[in-house]
Protein backbone atom coordinates (compact mmCIF):
# COMPACT_ATOMS: atom_id res chain seq x y z
CA UNK A 1 0.00 0.00 0.00
CA UNK A 2 1.20 3.41 -1.01
CA UNK A 3 -0.51 6.54 0.07
CA UNK A 4 -3.16 4.63 1.44
CA UNK A 5 -4.09 2.95 -2.00
CA UNK A 6 -3.99 -0.44 -3.12
CA UNK A 7 -0.56 -1.16 -5.69
CA UNK A 8 -1.16 -4.13 -8.34
CA UNK A 9 1.99 -6.30 -8.53
CA UNK A 10 1.92 -5.16 -12.88
CA UNK A 11 2.22 -2.11 -11.67
CA UNK A 12 5.45 -2.57 -9.28
CA UNK A 13 8.86 -2.45 -11.78
CA UNK A 14 9.93 -4.92 -9.43
CA UNK A 15 6.95 -7.89 -9.74
CA UNK A 16 5.40 -7.17 -13.41
CA UNK A 17 8.16 -9.09 -15.04
CA UNK A 18 7.41 -12.31 -12.51
CA UNK A 19 5.42 -15.25 -14.41
CA UNK A 20 2.08 -16.26 -12.28
CA UNK A 21 1.70 -13.57 -10.01
CA UNK A 22 -1.83 -13.18 -11.90
CA UNK A 23 -3.18 -16.05 -9.10
CA UNK A 24 -1.82 -17.14 -6.17
CA UNK A 25 -2.13 -19.58 -4.22
CA UNK A 26 -0.73 -18.41 -0.67
CA UNK A 27 1.37 -16.08 1.26
CA UNK A 28 3.31 -16.54 4.19
CA UNK A 29 5.48 -14.87 6.16
CA UNK A 30 7.42 -15.38 9.23
CA UNK A 31 8.55 -14.04 12.89
CA UNK A 32 12.11 -15.16 11.89
CA UNK A 33 12.35 -13.44 8.95
CA UNK A 34 9.46 -10.15 9.28
CA UNK A 35 10.70 -7.73 6.79
CA UNK A 36 9.68 -10.82 3.84
CA UNK A 37 6.70 -12.87 2.48
CA UNK A 38 6.72 -15.95 0.96
CA UNK A 39 4.32 -15.65 -2.75
CA UNK A 40 3.46 -19.44 -3.80
CA UNK A 41 2.33 -19.27 -7.66
CA UNK A 42 -1.16 -20.96 -8.25
CA UNK A 43 -0.48 -21.90 -11.82
CA UNK A 44 3.35 -22.00 -12.24
CA UNK A 45 6.06 -24.12 -10.08
CA UNK A 46 7.55 -20.75 -8.41
CA UNK A 47 7.66 -19.30 -5.39
CA UNK A 48 8.65 -15.77 -4.93
CA UNK A 49 10.40 -14.37 -1.33
CA UNK A 50 9.76 -10.58 -1.35
CA UNK A 51 10.81 -8.22 1.28
CA UNK A 52 10.97 -4.55 1.50
CA UNK A 53 8.17 -1.78 2.01
CA UNK A 54 5.88 0.28 0.13
CA UNK A 55 7.96 2.89 -1.24
CA UNK A 56 10.90 0.16 -2.05
CA UNK A 57 10.14 -3.57 -3.32
CA UNK A 58 12.53 -6.27 -4.08
CA UNK A 59 12.44 -10.21 -4.80
CA UNK A 60 14.99 -11.21 -2.83
CA UNK A 61 14.47 -15.43 -4.30
CA UNK A 62 13.29 -17.58 -6.69
CA UNK A 63 12.49 -20.89 -6.06
CA UNK A 64 11.98 -23.18 -9.13
CA UNK A 65 10.30 -25.92 -7.67
CA UNK A 66 11.02 -28.41 -11.04
CA UNK A 67 14.52 -28.19 -9.22
CA UNK A 68 12.91 -30.11 -6.19
CA UNK A 69 10.58 -32.72 -7.96
CA UNK A 70 7.73 -30.84 -10.14
CA UNK A 71 4.32 -29.08 -9.62
CA UNK A 72 3.28 -25.78 -8.44
CA UNK A 73 3.27 -24.66 -4.61
CA UNK A 74 -0.40 -24.97 -2.74
CA UNK A 75 1.35 -23.82 0.66
CA UNK A 76 4.48 -24.25 2.81
CA UNK A 77 5.59 -23.49 6.55
CA UNK A 78 9.16 -23.10 8.17
CA UNK A 79 10.31 -25.41 10.93
CA UNK A 80 12.48 -24.56 14.12
CA UNK A 81 15.49 -25.36 11.99
CA UNK A 82 14.84 -23.52 9.36
CA UNK A 83 13.58 -25.95 6.75
CA UNK A 84 10.76 -24.78 4.50
CA UNK A 85 8.29 -27.47 3.99
CA UNK A 86 6.16 -27.63 0.50
CA UNK A 87 3.27 -29.29 -0.36
CA UNK A 88 2.63 -29.35 -4.59
CA UNK A 89 -0.71 -31.34 -5.40
CA UNK A 90 1.73 -34.02 -5.99
CA UNK A 91 4.38 -33.48 -3.47
CA UNK A 92 5.61 -32.99 -0.23
CA UNK A 93 9.34 -31.36 -0.27
CA UNK A 94 11.56 -29.86 2.16
CA UNK A 95 14.19 -26.90 1.44
CA UNK A 96 16.82 -26.83 3.90
CA UNK A 97 18.45 -23.69 4.91
CA UNK A 98 21.38 -24.09 2.38
CA UNK A 99 18.76 -24.76 -0.31
CA UNK A 100 18.88 -28.29 -1.35
CA UNK A 101 15.49 -30.37 -1.86
CA UNK A 102 15.13 -33.27 -0.06
CA UNK A 103 11.40 -35.01 -1.39
CA UNK A 104 9.66 -36.57 1.56
CA UNK A 105 6.73 -37.76 0.35
CA UNK A 106 4.70 -38.14 -3.47
CA UNK A 107 1.21 -38.37 -3.98
CA UNK A 108 0.01 -42.22 -4.60
CA UNK A 109 -3.49 -43.02 -5.65
CA UNK A 110 -5.09 -39.46 -5.95
CA UNK A 111 -4.14 -38.74 -2.47
CA UNK A 112 -3.30 -35.23 -2.80
CA UNK A 113 -1.56 -32.83 -1.20
CA UNK A 114 -3.78 -29.74 0.49
CA UNK A 115 -2.03 -27.79 2.75
CA UNK A 116 1.02 -28.12 5.93
CA UNK A 117 1.75 -26.55 9.13
CA UNK A 118 4.91 -26.83 11.20
CA UNK A 119 4.85 -26.47 15.05
CA UNK A 120 7.11 -25.65 17.44
CA UNK A 121 8.24 -29.41 18.68
CA UNK A 122 9.70 -30.27 15.43
CA UNK A 123 6.75 -31.76 13.41
CA UNK A 124 5.11 -31.69 9.98
CA UNK A 125 1.58 -31.96 10.00
CA UNK A 126 0.60 -32.42 5.98
CA UNK A 127 -3.35 -32.35 5.30
CA UNK A 128 -4.19 -35.19 2.93
CA UNK A 129 -7.02 -36.51 0.15
CA UNK A 130 -7.23 -39.87 1.14
CA UNK A 131 -5.33 -40.20 3.66
CA UNK A 132 -6.58 -37.99 6.77
CA UNK A 133 -3.89 -35.97 8.89
CA UNK A 134 -0.42 -37.16 8.50
CA UNK A 135 2.50 -36.44 10.84
CA UNK A 136 6.43 -36.48 10.04
CA UNK A 137 8.65 -36.22 12.97
CA UNK A 138 12.08 -36.00 13.87
CA UNK A 139 13.42 -34.96 10.01
CA UNK A 140 16.33 -34.46 9.22
CA UNK A 141 18.02 -33.67 5.67
CA UNK A 142 21.07 -36.94 5.95
CA UNK A 143 23.98 -37.32 4.23
CA UNK A 144 24.52 -38.46 0.47
CA UNK A 145 20.89 -37.71 -0.09
CA UNK A 146 19.55 -40.19 2.54
CA UNK A 147 17.43 -37.89 4.33
CA UNK A 148 15.92 -39.17 8.17
CA UNK A 149 11.98 -38.68 9.25
CA UNK A 150 9.17 -40.84 10.79
CA UNK A 151 5.85 -40.62 9.19
CA UNK A 152 2.66 -41.39 11.31
CA UNK A 153 -0.90 -41.29 9.94
CA UNK A 154 -3.56 -40.31 12.38
CA UNK A 155 -6.51 -41.70 13.22
CA UNK A 156 -9.18 -42.21 10.74
CA UNK A 157 -10.94 -38.42 10.87
CA UNK A 158 -14.46 -37.04 10.15
CA UNK A 159 -14.98 -36.96 6.32
CA UNK A 160 -11.79 -38.76 5.67
CA UNK A 161 -9.97 -36.18 4.42
CA UNK A 162 -8.70 -33.01 5.38
CA UNK A 163 -8.06 -29.47 3.27
CA UNK A 164 -6.91 -27.01 5.57
CA UNK A 165 -4.53 -27.01 9.07
CA UNK A 166 -3.01 -25.07 11.80
CA UNK A 167 -1.52 -25.57 15.09
CA UNK A 168 -2.23 -24.62 18.40
CA UNK A 169 1.26 -24.73 20.15
CA UNK A 170 0.57 -23.80 23.86
CA UNK A 171 -2.23 -26.59 24.05
CA UNK A 172 -0.74 -29.24 21.52
CA UNK A 173 -3.55 -29.36 18.61
CA UNK A 174 -4.00 -29.53 15.27
CA UNK A 175 -7.47 -28.10 14.37
CA UNK A 176 -8.44 -29.04 10.60
CA UNK A 177 -11.23 -28.41 8.30
CA UNK A 178 -12.59 -31.50 6.02
CA UNK A 179 -13.22 -30.81 2.33
CA UNK A 180 -16.94 -31.36 3.22
CA UNK A 181 -16.35 -28.74 6.10
CA UNK A 182 -15.80 -31.12 9.13
CA UNK A 183 -14.13 -29.32 11.70
CA UNK A 184 -12.52 -31.21 14.19
CA UNK A 185 -9.62 -31.53 16.59
CA UNK A 186 -6.24 -33.99 16.91
CA UNK A 187 -4.64 -33.66 20.00
CA UNK A 188 -0.96 -33.58 19.40
CA UNK A 189 0.18 -36.05 22.62
CA UNK A 190 -2.66 -38.77 22.14
CA UNK A 191 -3.99 -39.00 18.46
CA UNK A 192 -7.23 -38.48 20.01
CA UNK A 193 -9.50 -37.06 17.43
CA UNK A 194 -12.66 -34.32 18.49
CA UNK A 195 -15.38 -33.85 16.29
CA UNK A 196 -16.75 -29.99 16.98
CA UNK A 197 -18.70 -29.99 13.53
CA UNK A 198 -22.24 -29.52 15.27
CA UNK A 199 -21.39 -26.72 17.34
CA UNK A 200 -19.25 -24.81 14.29
CA UNK A 201 -22.39 -25.04 12.54
CA UNK A 202 -24.49 -22.99 15.10
CA UNK A 203 -22.12 -20.33 14.85
CA UNK A 204 -20.57 -19.60 11.18
CA UNK A 205 -23.12 -19.18 8.02
CA UNK A 206 -21.53 -20.55 5.12
CA UNK A 207 -19.02 -22.48 3.83
CA UNK A 208 -15.28 -22.37 5.30
CA UNK A 209 -12.94 -20.66 3.09
CA UNK A 210 -10.06 -20.22 5.81
CA UNK A 211 -9.36 -20.35 8.95
CA UNK A 212 -6.08 -19.52 11.35
CA UNK A 213 -5.49 -20.21 15.22
CA UNK A 214 -4.89 -16.88 17.03
CA UNK A 215 -2.39 -16.64 20.15
CA UNK A 216 -5.10 -17.25 22.64
CA UNK A 217 -6.39 -20.54 21.06
CA UNK A 218 -9.35 -19.39 19.44
CA UNK A 219 -10.10 -20.30 15.86
CA UNK A 220 -10.72 -17.85 13.16
CA UNK A 221 -12.62 -18.35 10.34
CA UNK A 222 -13.73 -17.06 7.01
CA UNK A 223 -16.55 -18.02 5.17
CA UNK A 224 -18.62 -17.63 1.96
CA UNK A 225 -20.65 -14.33 4.15
CA UNK A 226 -19.00 -13.33 7.08
CA UNK A 227 -15.57 -13.76 9.68
CA UNK A 228 -16.23 -15.51 13.09
CA UNK A 229 -14.44 -16.46 16.29
CA UNK A 230 -14.52 -19.85 17.89
CA UNK A 231 -13.73 -19.71 21.40
CA UNK A 232 -11.87 -23.67 22.25
CA UNK A 233 -12.11 -22.87 25.79
CA UNK A 234 -15.95 -21.89 25.96
CA UNK A 235 -16.69 -24.53 22.63
CA UNK A 236 -18.71 -21.52 21.15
Amino acid sequence: IKNDKIRFYDKIPELASLKGLSSTRSIKGFRSDPDAVYVCCSYEPYIYKVSGDASSIKVDETWTLTDGGGGNPISLDRDPAGNIWIVTRNNLMVRTPAGAYVNVMKNEDGNDFNDIKCDSHGNAWVATNLNGLVKISEFSPGVSGKPHFTITKMPDVPGGSVSKIDVDNVSKRVWCVSNYDDFFMVDMSTGEVSDRSEKLNSIINGGIQNFVVDNDGNVWFTTNNNVCEYNTETDG
